[in-house]
């Protein structure tokens, strides 16, 4: 096993928002750039040691809230 690949934090990200919503497996690929594959589990578990929830989470809210403005839907 390759180690120390340096993968894109949106990638990291993306994942985990989607493996969490729909148990997502094997497509990832189809539509991220992924281009050290897709990262290990130790990888998540450093990348989200890292982040500050509060953070993230305000972050997260805000990314919600631009698609709802630019879709016209409610959550």
């Amino acid at each position: 096993m390759k180690r120390t690949r340096l993968h894109l934090l949106t990638d990291i990200i993306t994942i985990s928002l989607l493996a969490f919503i729909a148990g997502a497996e094997g497509w990832l690929e189809t539509f991220l750039e992924l281009p050290e594959e897709i990262p290990s589990p130790d990888t998540f578990r450093r990348v989200f040691e890292r982040i500050n929830p509060k953070e993230f989470e305000q972050c997260f809210r805000n990314w919600v809230q631009s698609l709802v403005e630019k879709l016209g839907v409610e959550v």
